[in-house]
């Protein structure tokens, strides 16, 4: 199947940015009852109290939300956004969408 045009091949579109920002914001406030408008793309992690530790186990959500693997999440994560591309990546890598 071919990208539609403009799209870089392995790259993810806005629209699953936006899929994938919209699935973290509702997994910090389910376990953190973190208000998802405090939740952007140019957020830290540690503004919101995610540590090391913390970020870790939030990645056990995301995995088990996303019926993905995040194994050895990078160290250089320290935004939203940060966190949201790498997700992507990794959905990208092994096809799997936000759809339900």
């Amino acid at each position: 199947m071919q990208e539609p045009a403009g799209v870089v091949e392995g790259l993810p579109t806005q629209t699953e940015t936006a899929d994938t920002l919209d699935k973290v914001r509702a997994l910090l406030k389910e376990r953190y009852g973190i208000d998802e408008h405090q939740v952007e793309m140019d957020t830290e992690l540690t503004a919101l109290g995610l540590d090391s530790l913390s970020l870790v186990e939030y990645a056990f959500d995301l995995e088990k939300s996303l019926q993905i693997s995040l194994t050895d999440l990078p160290h250089e994560l320290t935004t939203i956004g940060d966190l949201v591309h790498y997700v992507d990546q990794v959905r990208r890598r092994t096809g799997t969408s936000l759809a339900a």
